[in-house]
């Protein structure tokens, strides 16, 4: 939803990029993104406890911004005189306190945040049409909504929610393919892809699939069997599985020939994606022994619904080390485009050449999960950005070709990360969550004459990311 025009301190928060940390992060940012209150320059920090709220040193100018709530497991949240800070290991976390008197900060010209989108049977994001838009030319698209919830189809450029626990977003993903032919039903179509092993399971179509439909297989195993199979290329294989019955293990999810990676299914109540990672070989339901007696065989009775094959490559056919949103495939492969987020008035967003912006977005992969050496945060030109360095985990700052870079992180899949950049008339500054706060000198206005693109550039998301929050700010 687009926000309505707040104010709020310059900075944010001071928060660590840690799990426990990234919970904090979700508990603050329930108002304006502006009133984090973070420590404005030369305040010192406030004293903190496990569970009451502390005080912090004074500021100048207006009021400042609400202390957030503790968080959870060992963390207090303290809210201190005009900032939030972290509390240290203890009990049970508190609440914060109120903020006291701090600076004034810029008025918001654009903001953007991510919320539970409006129902509907493919929930769909409603961008601001004057100034944010999204476009992606493949169709018939789908977008994980929850632990257990796929939703499909999503036409070309539709802004697709993305919800797989951590919160909500608007997904934006790179190129990728998935290799596996028929990737629903798992069925042995002439020609389809799917072979009929010599001990195979009963063989179920049109059962109900998580995306509400009815493309689902059931397969039964009588002890010692295998499901229809597939014979892709290397990739990162995925599948959504469902056990039938009380309790497992219903069967393993296999990709390997005389090795086995595998993960077993074990969920007889909700449809799960299982993950067995990289890797090549028969794609399969298994309930053999497998090589030197791992896993074990599977001898009782059991049945498993199988739905969305995918053994998925980056758009040069080379393999990741992550999975991005299930690419569903009929009689061939199928290619998804990267998705292309853009800022369509840069003159309104960054007035004369300058702009304060702040992002909140959630990698999909992890530290090292990358597949290219960059991934673009907000790209004006190649001489204008703000970028995540994936060689060595900084965010970059690069304005006029000169640069800031934070400090290292280290990060886990769907981990919020808060960056905040200033291009004005006096100053170039920046400052990452659990990445540091660095400034230096001015540098002359950047080009507004073609869209500015976020968590991307002019061809698209180089990674897949979720958006969290977007906001431009007057640049002073």
């Amino acid at each position: 939803m687009e926000r309505a025009s707040c104010r709020g301190r310059r900075g944010l928060a001071s928060l660590g990029i840690s799990g426990i940390a990234a919970l904090v992060t979700g508990a603050l940012l329930g108002g304006c993104l502006d009133q984090l209150g973070s420590l404005p320059p030369g305040q010192g920090p406030s004293s903190s406890s496990s569970s009451t709220s502390g005080s912090g040193g004074d500021g100048t100018g207006g009021v400042g911004g609400v202390g957030g709530t503790g968080s959870v497991g060992g963390m207090g949240g303290v809210g201190g005189t005009g900032g939030v800070e972290v509390g240290g290991m203890g009990g049970v976390g508190g609440m914060g306190g109120v903020g006291g008197m701090g600076g004034g900060g810029p008025i918001a010209i654009k903001e953007w945040e991510a919320t539970a989108p409006p129902a509907g049977i493919v929930p769909v994001y409603t961008l601001p049409s004057d100034w944010l838009k999204i476009q992606c030319g493949t169709g018939d698209r789908t977008s994980q909504v929850g632990p257990h919830s796929l939703k499909r189809p999503y036409l070309a450029d539709a802004a697709r929610p993305r919800n797989v626990g951590p919160g909500w977003g608007l997904s934006v993903e790179s190129v990728r393919k998935n290799k596996i032919r028929n990737s629903d039903s798992w069925s042995a179509i002439v020609g389809g892809g799917w072979s009929v092993p010599a001990a195979a399971m009963a063989h179920l179509p049109a059962q109900l699939d998580p995306a509400g439909g009815i493309a689902a297989s059931e397969f039964t195993s009588a002890g010692s069997q295998q499901s229809y199979y597939a014979s892709p290329p290397a990739g990162y294989a995925t599948a959504w599985l469902k056990g039938v019955g009380d309790s497992g293990p219903f069967s393993n999810f296999v990709v390997g020939d005389a090795k086995w990676n595998w993960v077993t299914v074990d969920d007889g109540a909700n449809w799960k994606r299982y993950e067995v990672g990289a890797s090549s070989g028969y794609f399969l339901l298994e309930t053999r022994v497998g090589p030197e007696g791992m896993p074990p065989a599977i001898s009782a009775q059991t049945k498993t619904l199988a739905y969305g094959a995918q053994q998925e490559t980056l758009g040069n056919d080379k393999g990741p080390k992550y999975p991005s949103s299930y690419i569903p495939t009929q009689a061939t492969e199928r290619t998804r485009d990267a998705d292309v987020l853009s800022v369509i008035a840069p003159p309104v967003v960054a007035p004369g050449g300058y702009f304060h912006v702040r992002i909140r977005f959630a990698p999909n992969y992890a530290t090292s999960e990358n597949a290219e050496n960059e991934h673009d945060l907000l790209y004006i030109n190649g001489d204008n950005r703000l970028y995540f360095r994936l060689t060595d985990g900084k965010i970059v700052f690069r304005i006029n070709k000169i640069e800031l870079d934070s400090a290292a992180l280290t990060w886990t899949r769907e981990q919020v990360i808060e960056v905040e950049a200033i291009h004005s008339a006096t100053e170039q500054w920046l400052r990452v969550s659990g990445g540091g706060t660095f400034s230096g000198p001015a540098q002359p206005p950047v080009p507004t004459n073609n869209p500015f693109y976020v968590l991307g550039n002019t061809s698209g998301a180089q990674e897949c990311a979720d958006l969290r929050y977007l906001g431009f700010f007057e640049p002073n």
